[in-house]
């Protein structure tokens, strides 16, 4: 997302989330309904390894905008890469 906050709670079960900034990347696992993960804009995310029944609840802040979106990668890590 270009400006998009988003939070992201395991509310039953078990998932990773996969960060990537344009130059670091990192693994977190969420599966305490207790916790959130605070992700901020410019970071692509993606969701995977859902245990069976798991449910994600994401809170965002702001409503759904197509154009904030990135659906291409590669024009997310040019756009993240700028100084």
């Amino acid at each position: 997302h270009k400006a998009l906050e988003q939070i992201y709670i395991a509310v039953h079960g078990r998932f990773d989330v996969v960060l990537e900034d344009g130059r670091d990347s990192r693994r977190v696992t969420l599966d305490r309904p207790d916790q959130g993960l605070y992700i901020g804009h410019m970071v692509w995310r993606r969701l995977e390894s859902f245990s069976p029944g798991a449910v994600c609840l994401v809170l965002a802040s702001a409503p759904y905008d197509e154009a904030d979106y990135y659906r291409d990668k590669d024009a997310f890590l040019r756009d993240a890469r700028q100084p």
